[in-house]
């Protein structure tokens, strides 16, 4: 099944994966409705992370999915949207209708917490040294258009 659902302390996450088309759209629409309907969340959560394609059907989805959390007077967030999808999103208004938040703000609820990202290394107080090299490049190498002559006789003018 292309949703995964989760329900966490007054929200119901769908996690989306693969593409979203009309046949797909369908399904994901049936699964999340009837769960949101008997759970009732504050927030359901749209997670785009593992999506690969979409289409206007997931623009109807994510509408639908936004009317249905108004009618239960919840709240619709969309987040984990890869760039070209957000895209579509901005263009559509979608991001008028439901906060799309940064993925971080909702991560993969898991019964062991992830291991503490290493600290940057200290970097010495000396200044940056850059290194700038210029290499000269013969006229002829340039491939130039010849100048065209009423050109060079109207910057003379």
């Amino acid at each position: 099944m292309p949703v995964r659902l989760v329900a966490e302390e007054g929200y119901l996450t769908a996690y989306l994966s693969g593409e979203i088309d009309h046949h797909a759209a369908k399904e994901l629409r049936e699964t999340i409705d009837s769960r949101a309907a008997s759970q009732k969340p504050e927030k359901l959560l749209l997670n785009f992370r593992e999506v690969t394609f979409m289409d206007s059907s997931g623009i109807g989805l994510v509408m639908g999915r936004y009317r249905l959390m108004q009618e239960l007077g919840g709240e619709l967030r969309v987040t984990g949207v890869p760039s070209h999808i957000r895209k579509v999103m901005r263009l559509s208004g979608l991001d008028k209708l439901a906060v799309m938040e940064p993925e971080s703000k909702h991560p993969t609820p898991s019964k062991s917490k992830p291991a503490p990202k290493p600290e940057k290394p200290m970097l010495p107080d000396e200044p940056v040294k850059t290194l700038t090299v210029t290499v000269p490049i013969a006229p002829e190498a340039l491939e130039l258009p010849p100048l065209d002559e009423n050109m060079n006789a109207s910057r003379t003018e």
